[in-house]
């Protein structure tokens, strides 16, 4: 817990407040959606757009709301419920500059399939 408050603490002082960024959904438990890419734009610390790369469309409030991991403070938040669940394993790869998850693979239960979450920032782009 305490690298992810020290991370979490680098992205609150660090992180710019405009960004553009791409993730990729790797792997999610059972019940979630399928695997895919988004891309996401931030202003002002709020979400204003995001894209569904691979079925090519815009994303509707409905569709955002059903994704609980389009902006970096919620993957913070998933990391941090990983910790409290006692996970299986947690493993997180932190932005050097910025502190936020850059890679994120969470297990919850050992050999149990569809349990997890893999989430990769595939890209990251200040914006002024």
């Amino acid at each position: 817990m305490l690298e992810l408050n020290f991370q979490r603490w680098r992205w609150q002082q660090f992180g710019p407040a405009n960004y553009d960024a791409s993730f990729h959904r790797l792997a999610l438990w059972y019940g979630g959606s399928p695997p895919y890419r988004a891309s996401i734009s931030v202003r002002d610390h709020q979400l204003v757009s995001a894209y569904n790369i691979d079925r090519e469309q815009e994303m509707n409030a409905e569709m955002i709301e059903a994704d609980s991991y389009l902006q970096i403070e919620q993957l913070f938040k998933a990391i941090e419920h990983a910790l409290e669940r006692n996970a299986n394993s947690v493993f997180v790869w932190y932005n050097f500059r910025y502190g936020y998850p850059s890679y994120i693979n969470l297990d919850y239960k050992r050999n149990t399939a569809d349990d997890g979450l893999t989430i990769e920032v595939e890209s990251f782009q200040v914006v002024p």
